[in-house]
Formats: structure tokens, C-alpha cells, sequence
């Protein structure tokens, strides 16, 4: 990479390309810059900034080919979303979420909206909160939450549309919850 980098993210986009975006510099500030990582010739190629920096957001490749970049951490917590398209190059602005989250999931539906579960938020609390982003809208919708608070937790869409959450925890160090249960959103 061009830029070294941590709690970033990395999508491969239809042309099998990698967007590397955001994540963490050395020093511990967030990155807005974006790289284009081709593994057929083992090339990096900077492309362009996000909107915002941002550390510990999610990348999901949308059915279009473009990537929805959401949520995350720049010394607050974001609810902005924006989307990167790959035959532009650019970033746009794409509404926001209704929860600033970082460390969340975010897993797209069959009908193209995108869940987003859990996370961290504001003054460092663990969320259990859920919802539902449409993509071709730029809203988002709160939906029944969780019935634990997670972060670091998996999202896998089931065969039948459902999504299965597994895991997770909550607070810190000595405090820390970690879990072996399992919810489903439908």
C-alpha cells in the first residue's frame, strides 16, 4: 500500500481490483484516502479521498458495482454514509445513518437495502441497535434491536434472506462480555 493503515477496509469490486479505504494511520489519526490494489500485476494505485476519514467503517459492494462506505470513527462517531463509484473514481455523499456506529456489521439484502447491526457509539456505548439502509433512497430506518449490545460480532445472510448474527461482545478489559448466542433478523 501507499499508505500504511489499520481498521480499514477492503472490497474487491466486479473488475477483481481491491478498494482499500480509510482506516487507521500510524499516530492513531483516521485516513480518508483511497487505494485501488490490482493482484493481477501486484499494483497500488491511489484513486482519491473519502468524504470523510474514517476508521473502523464497513465497505459493502452494492449490486451495482458501486461500494457503500458507512458509519465509523474520526475522533466522533459517524453516521454519514457515502458511496464510492469504481467507473468514476469518486465519492459521493449518500445520506446518513440514524445512529453514529463504528465496529458495526453491514450485510446486503436480497432486495438491496444494507443491514447494519451493533457497533459502538456515542460515548463509548455498546449498541444493540439495528437498521435498515436503502441504498437507492439514502434513508435509513431503525428495526428491532438486538437483545444483547455487540460489537466485534459476524453477520451471515442465510439462503432464505434472513440474517444470522453470532457472537460478539460488549465493554472492555476486565469487563468484557463476551458472547456465544446467536439472533436472527428477517
Amino acid at each position: 500500500l501507499r499508505t500504511a493503515r489499520s481498521v480499514h477496509t477492503a472490497t474487491t469490486l466486479r473488475s477483481g481490483h481491491v478498494l482499500v479505504a480509510g482506516g487507521m494511520a500510524e499516530g492513531g489519526g483516521s485516513l480518508a484516502s483511497i487505494e485501488l490494489f490490482d493482484p493481477a500485476v501486484n499494483t497500488v494505485e491511489e484513486v482519491g479521498t473519502l468524504m470523510e476519514r474514517r476508521a473502523g467503517h464497513t465497505a459493502t459492494r452494492l449490486g451495482d458495482g458501486r461500494v457503500l462506505i458507512a458509519g465509523g470513527f474520526n475522533g466522533q462517531y459517524l453516521a454519514s454514509v457515502e458511496t464510492f463509484d469504481p467507473s468514476t473514481r469518486r465519492s459521493t455523499r449518500s445520506g446518513s445513518l440514524r445512529e453514529g456506529r463504528s465496529g458495526q456489521t453491514a450485510t446486503l439484502l436480497p432486495d438491496g437495502r444494507v443491514l447494519f447491526v451493533g457497533g459502538v457509539g456515542r460515548d463509548w456505548t455498546f449498541l444493540r441497535s439495528a437498521e435498515l439502509y436503502d441504498p437507492a433512497t439514502g434513508q435509513s430506518e431503525l428495526v428491532a434491536p438486538m437483545s444483547v449490545r455487540r460489537e466485534s460480532h459476524t453477520a451471515t445472510l442465510l439462503e432464505d434472506g434472513r440474517v444470522l448474527i453470532i457472537g460478539g461482545h460488549s465493554a472492555r478489559h476486565q469487563n468484557m462480555e463476551v458472547y456465544g448466542s446467536a439472533e436472527v433478523f428477517s
